[in-house]
């Protein structure tokens, strides 16, 4: 036993180390299916309680209240505007590219600046 810590925190501490696999599995399209139905049911309050009927569905996964809120709000959520983001990324891509000819004009970078 580690001095300062009581049994039941070292077997909680074990238990999760074991886990650790499971929890950060990827997550597969009928997860993804069996997610939006049961926020389409209990809604976007409650992520512990969603991820107890989630885990009843899929009992093969232990995914938690904090993973399948990111989930939700990372990826499934349809009030996603996806196209925004997409746009966001290439405005940041050229603009990489508008200033690495930039210092390469300014400079003389040749070749050795890739992108």
């Amino acid at each position: 036993m580690i001095p300062g810590r009581s049994r039941v925190l070292c077997r909680n501490k074990w238990h999760n180390t074991q886990n650790a696999k499971a929890n950060k599995a990827l997550w597969t399209d009928e997860e993804d299916d069996v997610l939006r139905e049961i926020v389409q049911e209990h809604g976007t309050k409650h992520w512990t309680i969603i991820a107890t009927y989630f885990n009843r569905r899929c009992p093969d996964r232990d995914r938690k209240g904090k993973q399948c809120r990111d989930r939700w709000l990372n990826y499934l959520d349809p009030e996603i505007n996806k196209y925004a983001i997409l746009k966001l990324r290439l405005g940041i891509e050229r603009r990489s590219r508008l200033w690495k000819n930039l210092i390469c004009a300014t400079i003389g970078c040749g070749s050795r600046i890739r992108g």
